[in-house]
């Protein structure tokens, strides 16, 4: 029985392990910044002004001023330009193997996106706006949330754009405005003049963003602002006037000490010690079974078990 549960428990811990080690952020960082951008991280309540190389997550928010405008670009490649006057939110941005799925949401303003073509198909790269929703498959689009109505532009390649349940392919050259509560309608040809200012504004940013030099390893400056981890660090450092050291390390540390004598064998020593703190050691199978316990009283499908273990 001992056995089986510690299998049990072993196997249920690889699985937990491989699901959380496959799955991982796909990052993104903020860069090309030109007048006042503002960028609010997951997590936090307030806004801070962008810097550049700053790593962006799942969660958070950019904005832009009149005159201001930025570049994310992710380390698979795919670049999203900010005009001015713009607001969105990152609401998903990770990678599982071949699998990679970003999702923005353009509050308003202009929004420029030149994306690769996806790996797999379990990869995704969704722009959502207050009127429709926009599935893009390897494009270079351009998407304008103005009140009420939601712009779609495709400069190169396709993809499609749902809203009310009703979905539309736009292909290269050809635009849609949908319409707040209607579905989209059927796409049109982008005016000629309109056509070659968008494509000179296109290969701007293409130019802008072919010069972008970011490194995505894991030791970086990301721009932030580690003040407060500064803070933490010095007050943790000052005397609060309580005694921290931990009583029971101390005493098995005495008692290691007062028993062992400097002629033993490793073997004896290691024998002594095994000894010593033979009291503090835990049933495994006693822990074991418990864990099986606590994970059985949650049914399926229903979000697992939380165990803690004290």
């Amino acid at each position: 029985m001992k056995r089986t549960a510690q299998a049990m428990f072993g196997l249920l811990a690889v699985v937990l392990f491989s699901a959380a080690v496959c799955a991982a952020p796909l990052k993104v960082k903020v860069t090309k910044i030109k007048g006042n951008v503002m960028v609010m991280k997951a997590g936090a309540s307030n806004w801070t002004a962008a810097t550049d190389n700053m790593s962006l997550n799942k969660g958070s928010q950019v904005k832009t001023a009149a005159g201001g405008s930025c570049i994310l670009a992710w380390e698979n490649g795919n670049v999203v330009r900010v005009n001015e006057l713009s607001a969105m939110a990152i609401t998903e941005s990770m990678k599982d193997g071949a699998a990679q799925k970003t999702g923005l949401d353009v509050k308003n303003g202009k929004t420029y996106a030149k994306v690769g073509k996806l790996q797999s198909s379990n990869s995704e790269f969704t722009i959502k706006t207050p009127t429709a929703i926009a599935g893009v498959r390897g494009s270079e689009i351009i998407v304008t949330a103005d009140p009420g109505v939601s712009s779609f532009q495709v400069l190169d390649g396709s993809f499609a754009v749902e809203s009310e349940g009703v979905e539309v392919v736009i292909d290269q050259n050809f635009q849609v405005d949908v319409v707040a509560n209607e579905p989209p309608p059927e796409p049109a040809e982008i005016p000629a003049e309109e056509l070659d200012v968008l494509k000179t504004e296109a290969e701007e940013i293409k130019a802008e963003a072919e010069s972008i030099e970011l490194e995505f390893g894991d030791d970086e400056d990301d721009g932030e602002d580690d003040s407060s981890l500064q803070d933490d660090d010095e007050d943790s450092d000052e005397d609060d006037g309580e005694d921290t050291s931990l009583d029971g390390d101390e005493d098995t540390d005495a008692t290691l000490d007062a028993g062992m004598d400097e002629d033993l064998s490793d073997e004896d020593i290691a024998n002594q010690a095994v000894d010593s703190i033979s009291g503090d050691i835990i049933d495994q199978e006693t822990v074991i079974n418990d864990i099986i316990d606590q994970t059985y009283q949650y049914a399926p499908g229903t979000g697992g078990a939380v165990i803690v273990i004290e």
